[in-house]
């Protein structure tokens, strides 16, 4: 511990910087002048690329380390109101979080530790960027995961509910043989969707807990697509849609089957979901990608900007198709996984590409 009986002068700040294998910065005010002078041990110089020749006033450091201004404003008020807080409490010890600009190099988090006897001021930095990004992602990835249990319990529900309602009518003695026809019907839609929800549902819990197993082989795309398009045969004829593949000649490295047919399979599912009746969907190739293009509604800029950041939300297809909000966020982290990329290309009421590159 920094204490006033073990160091009285400057020298012994110094040997004490020198020694100690963190970055230490040592300010010396003249109690008469008020002319602060500076001191950088080696590791300041190794760790922020500094020297007290280019930074020789305690403005030149809050410029340099600190370049965007207003938050250069909130540290400094931020600082100076903890340590006015450790000095009527009779501290000599400060510690915050902060982000400083190495010269050369992206900001990077770091805990400043601050010893303030008689004349010195010592200030101590400690690394600690890897700790603070990974509580950050970790802190992104629970809200998400909460996000998507609160849409999942919400949208679930919905079908269900639908299916003990159509099944309780089934089972009643007061329905003709052509309403008992309609209703199997409908139970069967709500049963496809609850059972797409789940499998959807299932593949992000795996992704989530790191449960998915690569298995890389070659894979005919020509047929891949052909048999999960047969599985949206209904949905397609309940809309008319016509649906084009064209992949015959199509190649790629080998890749895990299993996992590019969840991502083709949720891209075609959202292709139907938001074509409109009487359209069309064109599945094919472009140099070494995979490209599922509808002619339905489209997304406007910020749908594909919220996309991009994890933050879409599902909305109802254009035959008020239900959706979970899940597909999406799966495809793309699943395409991480297999060293691929989805990008989407869209205009409103033009239509959406997405693509998949390998």
């Amino acid at each position: 511990m920094i204490d006033e009986y073990h160091f009285k002068s400057k020298e012994d700040f110094v040997a004490m910087a020198d020694l100690l294998p963190y970055p230490f910065a040592i300010a010396e005010t003249n109690p008469e002048s008020n002319i602060v002078e500076l001191y950088f041990n080696q590791n300041i110089l190794d760790e922020f690329g500094y020297s007290v020749d280019e930074i020789n006033s305690v403005e030149l450091w809050y410029e340099n380390l600190y370049p965007n201004a207003e938050y250069r404003e909130f540290v400094r008020q931020y600082f100076e109101s903890e340590i006015e807080i450790s000095r009527t409490k009779n501290e000599k010890f400060v510690k915050i979080k902060a982000k400083l600009t190495p010269k050369n190099q992206q900001e990077k988090w770091y805990e400043i530790k601050a010893f303030f006897i008689n004349t010195f001021f010592v200030l101590a930095f400690v690394d600690i960027n890897n700790e603070v990004l990974l509580q950050e992602e970790l802190k992104k990835q629970n809200e998400n995961n909460n996000r998507m249990l609160s849409v999942l319990g919400h949208d679930l529900r919905t079908p269900i509910a639908n299916l003990y309602s159509i099944s309780s009518l089934a089972i009643s003695n007061n329905i003709s043989s052509i309403d008992f026809v309609s209703i199997a019907e409908l139970i069967n839609k709500e049963s496809m969707q609850v059972l797409n929800m789940l499998e959807t549902t299932i593949n992000w819990a795996k992704l989530n807990f790191n449960s998915l197993q690569l298995n890389a082989s070659s894979i005919d795309y020509q047929n891949l697509v052909e048999n999960v398009v047969a599985i949206y045969q209904e949905n397609c004829s309940d809309k008319q849609i016509s649906v084009l593949v064209d992949l015959r000649n199509f190649k790629t490295k080998e890749t895990d089957e299993e996992i590019v047919t969840i991502i083709i399979r949720n891209l075609i599912s959202n292709a139907i979901k938001f074509t409109p009746t009487n359209g069309k969907i064109s599945i094919y190739a472009l140099n070494n990608c995979l490209v599922v293009e509808d002619f339905g509604i489209g997304m406007s800029q910020e749908k594909l900007q919220s996309i991009r950041t994890n933050s879409y939300t599902s909305c109802r297809g254009t035959n008020n198709e239900l959706g979970i909000g899940l597909g999406l966020q799966l495809v793309m982290k699943l395409s991480e996984k297999i060293n691929s990329k989805i990008s989407f290309e869209s205009e409103v009421d033009k239509g959406t590409k997405a693509i998949l590159m390998f």
